[in-house]
């Protein structure tokens, strides 16, 4: 196929010959391939006379060759990007699949195998709640209805940690000669925010069990690596969202905001993985797999982050590879603020059972109502299950609430008092969800799942 940008240069250039009345160069130019360069050298000897068209055709072909490459350099440079989009894409919708096909295990032998009464797990998504639906996704969480919803740029302004930020020292697994960072300097903020899976900025601590490797670069204890990065929002209203992707399990183990970077606040002090999904079968206050932090609306938040992860690299200070020396590091793919705020809201889905029927119906989900959010709730998220049209109010059967979490067919009820017994199987079956605000600030839900035991046929 003719690269249109060659034809361009090369048309422009014959009008100009056509224009000067130059003919024979017209006519040697216009048989050329589009692929060749126009440029073709006049050599001056020293007994010739100089020919000063010949100088200037020489300067004119040189400057639109120049302009071609220009125009294809930047042809080049948006191919690759596109290209690498494309890659991150396909590989983003391979990661899904997998994800899912995982979580659906997961499920099958987490949820299912401590509790008998199901063998059927569905994840519910804000697609499934289609009649007078206000409810909000964002990525994996269901949250009330959005009002505002904006990203924000922010900038990192302050990093105080026990290591260092970037990946010096680390040598290449392909060769002791080469260091990761001439392949990839961790150390660029710019990689938190360019939305390429292969980039990323970490802050690492090298640390040794050898007594001997002791210096001012190495540590010889097993402390984690530990950071506080201070983030300001460039905006005017501010951010109360932080979702971070990293690579390697990072712990939040703190939250503070600020109005002035000087006088801070916590609002969380704890430990939480934001993306161990594994997680989400043994604590249930929080949102794994999302990566989100909320917290009051802000313009300086600082997060305290921690970590024991090591990665299998050697170590090389001044010319000398260490043995026994390795470093734990943080780090983080991405980072996205946002400034959202909320109403609240509802949804139901449609009959979720449309043949067969299921003897034991609850709910499975996580719950992520930060302690300034829930401080000023007034009503508690409903969660209901419509069966054989008839309504059951019930809570997740992971909470530690206590109440109702089973609705389950019987003719012989046992008096169990999380349980509601029906003396029919479910034929038919609705989910209605009610989610409430306080301050304009939304619990976030993830991981919802219908669970139903038994003689289900086609679900």
């Amino acid at each position: 196929m003719e690269n249109l940008k060659n034809t361009i240069v090369r048309h422009s250039y014959l009008q100009a010959l056509a224009d000067e009345k130059k003919f024979d160069t017209y006519k040697l130019k216009s048989e050329q391939s589009p692929d060749t360069p126009l440029f073709t050298p006049h050599y001056v000897n020293k007994e010739d006379e100089i020919k000063y068209d010949n100088i200037n055709e020489n300067i004119l072909e040189s400057s639109f060759d120049i302009l071609n490459l220009n125009f294809n350099i930047t042809d080049a440079a948006y191919e690759i990007e596109s290209l690498m989009e494309d890659v991150n894409n396909r590989i983003e919708s391979i990661d899904e699949k997998l994800k899912a096909e995982e979580e659906r295990v997961r499920d099958i032998n987490m949820i299912c195998g401590n509790i008998n009464d199901f063998n059927t797990i569905i994840p519910l998504s804000v697609n499934n709640f289609k009649i007078k639906s206000s409810l909000y996704q964002y990525k994996n969480c269901l949250t009330a209805s959005v009002v505002n919803e904006e990203k924000v740029d922010v900038r990192l302004i302050n990093i105080n940690g026990n290591g260092y930020v970037g990946n010096d020292y680390v040598v290449s697994k392909e060769s002791d000669q080469l260091f990761e960072k001439d392949k990839l300097n961790t150390a660029n903020e710019k990689y938190m925010y360019d939305n390429i899976k292969n980039t990323y900025w970490e802050y690492g601590r090298i640390f040794s069990y050898d007594s001997t490797n002791k210096s001012d670069i190495i540590n010889i204890d097993d402390v984690s690596c530990t950071v506080q990065l201070t983030f300001e929002a460039q905006n005017e209203l501010g951010i109360n969202e932080l979702v971070f992707s990293d690579d390697v399990k990072l712990s939040v183990t703190k939250i503070e905001i600020s109005s002035d970077n000087l006088n801070w606040v916590s609002t969380f002090e704890g430990n939480i993985s934001p993306n161990n999904i594994d997680q989400s079968y043994s604590n249930f206050s929080y949102i794994y797999g999302s990566g989100a932090l909320i917290f009051p609306t802000t313009k300086y938040v600082k997060i305290t982050l921690e970590s024991n992860y090591v990665e299998n690299n050697k170590i090389k200070i001044n010319d000398i590879v260490f043995n026994n020396t390795y470093r734990k590091i943080i780090r983080i793919n991405e980072v996205e603020a946002r400034c959202v705020m909320f109403n609240n809201g509802s949804g139901t889905t449609e009959n979720i059972i449309t043949s067969g029927r299921a003897i034991s119906a609850g709910i499975f989900v996580n719950e992520y109502i930060p302690g300034f959010v829930k401080n000023n709730l007034t009503d508690e998220i409903k969660y209901v299950l419509i069966i054989n049209s008839k309504n059951y109010e019930v809570i997740p059967i992971n909470s530690d609430k206590k109440g109702i979490k089973l609705i389950k067919y019987s003719q012989t009820p046992i008096k169990e008092n999380y349980v509601t017994y029906i003396n029919e199987p479910i034929n038919n079956l609705q989910v209605a969800l009610v989610i409430p605000t306080a301050l304009k600030y939304s619990p976030y839900l993830a991981n919802l799942k219908l669970c139903l035991g038994k003689q289900v046929s086609n679900v």
